[in-house]
């Protein structure tokens, strides 16, 4: 009988950040082989996708694989997220791929954050002068480039990555994670498999 594994591949560095936080809040212990992969941003995102799936059940033989993939939609909620998971499985053509799950951030991973607006505010010393917190309600539709304006307008600057990890310590990720039922589902159907 094969033995179950997770592959877990997320876009950027800044949701490598995340994560991580949100499985330590989520998920009990997980039993199985879990693994995480940084595919350094969405361009050729099937191709990659297919590469580390392949390598990884190239590597762990008889076992059963689920993947899941953390990305951006970086376009309106109605269109559809830039990966073909069904060609994807085609490609790969394992019977030890089992599923394939995506985990769609929309706009981009930056809009999940705007939910915490309050305390981004607290985080950047913000004076509750010059806080207009209802202009970011409509947080699925902000991106990054609405977070670097708000952080320049405070005299910061926001940047992906690992230095991102100050600001989320300052987030409640309990909240954004109950606010958003893709990151909800997501997490989840990870936790199905190990229960």
């Amino acid at each position: 009988m094969a033995s179950k594994a997770i592959l877990f591949l997320y876009e950027g560095e800044t949701e490598g950040e995340f994560y991580p936080l949100v499985f330590k809040s989520k998920l009990e212990r997980c039993a199985m082989k879990f693994s995480k992969q940084c595919l350094e941003g969405n361009f050729n995102i099937n191709s990659k996708v297919a590469n580390e799936i392949y390598n990884f059940i190239n590597k762990n033989k008889n076992t059963d694989l689920h993947v899941f993939v953390a990305l951006d939609r970086d376009k309106p909620k109605l269109e559809p997220p830039p990966i073909d998971t069904e060609n994807i499985i085609k490609t790969v053509g394992s019977k030890h791929l089992k599923t394939i799950e995506l985990i769609v951030a929309t706009q981009d991973f930056e809009s999940w954050l705007f939910i915490e607006i309050d305390n981004i505010y607290k985080h950047l010393r913000a004076p509750k002068s010059k806080r207009v917190p209802h202009k970011y309600k409509n947080y699925e539709g902000l991106n990054h480039l609405d977070m670097s304006k708000l952080f320049k307008t405070f005299g910061h600057q926001y940047q992906k990555g690992k230095r991102v990890e100050g600001l989320l310590k300052n987030l409640n990720i309990d909240n954004i994670y109950d606010t958003c039922t893709d990151l909800q589902n997501g997490i989840k159907a990870i936790a199905k498999l190990y229960r």
